[in-house]
């Protein structure tokens, strides 16, 4: 079609947006909104563009959701449906059932948002919807009933163990005030073969199509739980936090309906789905009340850019020469400055802002490598929270990663910060254990004595990263000098190469020369610089 042809469709694309009366609007890849066409800017009280973004469309808690569920499938997928409230003038939230498209950049990176909406009729005044003539969704939660959930894990269970990986059952006890809310965010939570539904009074249930151990169960049941807690529900009254219980079950090959629920019902009691995963369990969460500001600030930022992935080089230490670089975020706070990892990642760590954050620093990371050229294939060190690692989807989101920029999962290598051993689980060790076997290298960052370089006895890590408080402490200090060498005899004997952060000079390289470190990254080397710069 010549250039003529496609400007004449535009111009009636156009004109179509502007006639019809539901929303049609473009944003950039920021968040910035580009256009909305004439139903959309009346709807929602937008005049000038100028300065208005995504975050100002949706309630906090949606726009949580679009960050954590919808920009993600927009990245693989390049399309995403479903239903979402959005604030009207004059009126408040409103349901919308929103189709969004967008153009994906070679690094899996949203370039384009094309957004169209319409509003959802509101339901008729009926105790139950109703589904192919039979009473199945419960008009409350917008869930299958119990008994229609009960009949469709009964099928699944009858095509369970015996055909492949068994299916798992996530109970969820929440509040009866918030259940609305809580069943709409479970229901987000759910893959195309798992199903949803109510058990009982205050008692939600998601079938897990398949699963491969009892230990991905239990990371599915976390994430549940995370999810569901933060952030707090907003009401008419002001915001309420959830007080949340879940429980993971997997079938067996006898299994009927109430099995699965009486044994997930067990181990709610008992909570370990939630203190496996993370030994503090729920009372370690801090109340997001205290942090709804803060949060509400990062999410902006995460609209705007302002969170943006830095990467720094490393080498090897004899030669100097380039063997890839290391991954991190910094905050460009609009009032603060720019603000280093360690000042935001608490506050986002149980959140699934981390795993954004994480998969964000790898995307550009991936970039970087690929530009690069170098007498090897490039190492990508990228940071991994404990929320990413307990993320049964991380295999997926890193090998399509490796895949959109042609490189190999054995030079994706994941930083695991030392204060995770801390609170080190089954659960947890079985989710580093499954991207292992993938390919994907694992790092101990943060090592500062014989005693962390004793994990390669436990752990399964690939290398060792001194820290750079110790690579600082040993030109001086005599007995952090000896550390040194005792970290580094202790990887030698496992055959693993241990790297030195925060070098900045010479008397430092040749203190970790003469101890045997292999690579090292500091100042020295190269600062961290902007990704989108680095060619």
């Amino acid at each position: 079609m010549d250039a003529g042809g496609t400007a004449d469709i535009s111009a009636q694309l156009l004109l179509f947006a502007e006639q019809t009366t539901d929303f049609v609007g473009v944003a950039d890849p920021w968040g910035h909104l580009l256009y909305l066409n004439a139903a959309a800017r009346k709807r929602l009280g937008i005049v000038n563009l100028a300065d208005a973004t995504l975050a100002d469309i949706f309630p906090l808690d949606e726009f949580a959701f679009y960050y954590e569920v919808a920009r993600p499938q927009l990245v693989r997928t390049g399309a995403w449906s479903g239903e979402v409230r959005v604030n009207v003038a004059g009126e408040g939230p409103v349901a919308m059932y929103v189709s969004t498209s967008a153009k994906i950049g070679p690094g899996g990176e949203v370039n384009e948002l094309v957004v169209y909406a319409r509003e959802v009729p509101r339901p008729a005044p009926a105790g139950v919807s109703r589904v192919g003539g039979a009473s199945e969704v419960d008009e409350e939660t917008g869930l299958l009933t119990g008994s229609a959930f009960a009949d469709r894990v009964r099928r699944a269970l009858a095509n369970g163990p015996r055909d492949g990986d068994p299916c798992a059952l996530v109970l969820v006890d929440v509040d009866g005030a918030v259940l609305r809310s809580l069943a709409g965010r479970l229901s987000r939570l759910a893959r195309t073969n798992d199903i949803v539904g109510r058990v009982g009074e205050h008692r939600l249930g998601l079938l897990l199509g398949a699963v491969r151990s009892y230990g991905e169960a239990l990371r599915v049941a976390q994430m549940t739980y995370e999810s569901l807690i933060d952030p707090p529900v907003t009401t008419a009254g002001g915001e309420i936090a959830a007080s949340v219980r879940c429980g993971a079950a997997v079938s067996t090959w006898s299994d009927v309906p109430t099995d699965l629920i009486e044994r997930a019902s067990a181990a709610m009691s008992n909570e370990p789905a939630v203190r496996d995963v993370d030994a503090g369990g729920p009372g370690t969460v801090s109340d997001p009340a205290e942090e709804s500001a803060s949060m509400a600030e990062f999410r902006v930022a995460l609209s705007r850019g302002d969170v943006r992935p830095y990467a720094q080089p490393v080498v090897d230490l004899r030669s100097g020469r380039l063997v890839g670089y290391r991954g991190m975020a910094r905050w460009h706070h609009r009032r603060l400055g720019a603000l280093e990892a360690s000042e935001f990642i608490g506050m986002i760590a149980d959140t699934p802002l981390a795993s954004q954050v994480d998969l964000n620093v790898a995307r550009e990371l991936a970039a970087v490598v690929t530009l690069a050229v170098g007498d090897a294939p490039l190492r990508l060190y990228t940071p991994v929270s404990r929320r990413l690692i307990a993320d049964v989807r991380t295999e997926q989101f890193l090998s399509e990663i490796a895949d959109a920029f042609f490189l190999s999962t054995s030079q994706l290598r994941l930083q695991v910060a030392r204060p995770l051993l801390d609170r080190w689980a089954p659960a947890l060790r079985d989710a580093l254990e499954t991207l292992r076997d993938a390919g994907v290298a694992l790092v101990l960052t943060g090592v500062e004595n014989g005693s962390d370089a004793r994990a390669l006895l436990e752990h399964p890590f690939d290398e060792l990263h001194i820290s750079p408080r110790l690579t600082t402490a040993a030109v001086t200090d005599a007995d952090a000098a000896r550390a040194v060498s005792v970290i580094v005899r202790l990887a030698r004997e496992n055959d693993v190469p241990v790297a030195a952060a925060g070098v900045d000079s010479e008397p430092q390289a040749d203190l970790l020369i003469d101890a045997g470190c292999d690579f090292a990254f500091g100042d020295l080397y190269g600062r961290a610089e902007p990704a989108d710069t680095i060619d």
